[in-house]
């Protein structure tokens, strides 16, 4: 008996599959050669700008403390600010990258969030007295914490206020709420502004975009949101708006809180009225 097969087809497509594979192995190392090139060129680009700015920013400061008179304190508060604001724009341009080549990482500890709001308050005090605007703050004496990196958490805390305060007019106030249950913590500043377009709403945490009509009256790449939403995503968190044209937005930050006593909760205002 004689039994006859024919492979031709299967070499074919055994062929194939080890082109395709190839092909795969090529563009995959092409592609990481692209990102370690561009994790280069943004860390030498950072250490050109930040060489120069770091003797600007001692010798404005120090040149503000020794000013004779008012109006030399006052040009070197300007430069020392302008240099500080640079500084600040080199890192966040730093960390936007590192996000999208997915080489941003955090180092993880507990974190005491309501303890850090309540001392980041006090840190703005001065500058909403200078925007002559008011926080009305509402945190309560017992929250759980959250599992985070405590510099990225007041990077976050610091981009939204910064917001909330650019936006929110002269005399005017901001609102702040915290509450929490057993699984998350979540935060809700409020401002009195001017509020967004939804058609504007759904690219406002995509990098280096503006809403057209702010582009002319406040500087920065756009940079702010966009770092807040992929450090927020990397503690497992969730940020997302509400807002209408002409009655302010409303920005919600969600953490996953960390397992607390059931006595917190159960001595909650809103649990002692459920």
């Amino acid at each position: 008996m004689l039994v006859s097969r024919d492979f031709t087809e299967r070499k074919k497509d055994a062929n194939l599959l080890k082109q395709l594979y190839n092909s795969e192995k090529e563009a995959r190392q092409a592609l990481e050669q692209e990102i370690n090139k561009r994790a280069d060129f943004f860390r030498a680009l950072v250490h050109e700008l930040k060489t120069p700015l770091t003797p600007i920013m001692v010798s404005s400061e120090t040149l503000r403390d020794l000013a004779p008179d008012k109006t030399f304190s006052n040009l070197a508060s300007n430069v020392y600010n302008s240099a500080i604001r640079l500084n600040n724009r080199v890192d966040e341009l730093l960390d936007i990258s590192k996000g999208e080549m997915g080489l941003l990482t955090l180092n993880l500890d507990p974190v005491d969030i309501g303890r850090l709001l309540k001392t980041f308050i006090i840190q703005l005090q001065p500058q909403l007295e200078q925007n002559s605007q008011t926080l009305v703050a509402e945190i309560p004496d017992s929250l759980p914490q959250i599992m985070g990196e405590d510099i990225r958490i007041r990077q976050i805390i610091l981009n939204l206020f910064d917001n909330a305060i650019k936006f929110t007019p002269k005399n005017s106030q901001i609102f702040l709420n915290v509450i929490a249950d057993e699984k998350d913590v979540l935060i809700k500043l409020r401002d009195t502004g001017k509020g967004i377009e939804q058609a504007d709403q759904e690219r406002l945490f995509q990098p280096y975009n503006r809403i057209e009509s702010d582009r002319q009256h406040y500087s920065g790449l756009g940079l702010g949101l966009a770092l807040c939403k992929q450090l927020v995503d990397l503690h497992h968190g969730k940020l997302w708006i509400e807002s209408q044209k002409g009655l302010g937005t409303t920005f919600y930050l969600s953490f996953p809180a960390l397992k607390v006593p059931a006595e917190i909760f159960l001595n909650s205002p809103d649990k002692r009225q459920a």
